[in-house]
């Protein structure tokens, strides 16, 4: 008797729910997985917070300490 193989593949599809501060613009996120793109110095599933080192979470991403110890000097 003639055996056939059935490969099943599940992809779970997650809905967006990127934070429009810390995602880029014109982005959504993977159908895979709903990581969202985020912006410089940004981070998290949602691109929520700052980096660890980053602070001062805008529009335009975050700020990291070694760039503003540059704009200090």
């Amino acid at each position: 008797s003639d055996h056939i193989l059935t490969h099943v593949f599940l992809f779970v599809f997650i809905a967006c729910s990127c934070n429009s501060t810390g995602t880029k613009n014109g982005t959504t996120c993977h159908k895979q997985g709903g990581q969202c793109h985020c912006k410089p110095g940004v981070t998290g599933h949602a691109c929520d917070r700052c980096k660890p080192g980053y602070f001062n979470f805008t529009g335009s991403g975050c700020t990291g300490m070694y760039s503003k110890m540059i704009e200090n000097l």
